[in-house]
């Protein structure tokens, strides 16, 4: 047999220490769904009776639509701006 070669699969230092993943941008993709559930649960008692004065099935279809956008949009994210906004739009319809 001859010998062993080394495995493709190498990680380079260069990949481990992307500017992608540090910490503050973890951050924010954990931090930016809440963010927007907390702007969203300030809205005052007018705004939110006007709201439910669609119904609460078109409330609830629209929350369902838009976590499930930005759940795709989180998902085929390829730089950390696009996760961001997509975990905002889920936080948008969860809130």
């Amino acid at each position: 047999m001859g010998a062993s070669e080394p495995s493709t699969t190498t990680i380079t230092a260069d990949a481990v220490n992307m500017p992608e993943f540090c910490p503050t941008r973890r951050f924010w993709a954990a931090f930016s769904s809440l963010l927007v559930v907390i702007l969203a649960s300030a809205l005052d008692a007018t705004s939110l009776s006007t709201a439910l004065s669609f119904g609460r099935k078109y409330l609830i279809i629209l929350a369902f639509i838009l976590f499930t956008v930005g759940s795709i949009v989180a998902a085929v994210a390829h730089d950390m701006t696009t996760l961001l906004i997509g975990r905002s739009i889920q936080g948008a319809g969860g809130g």
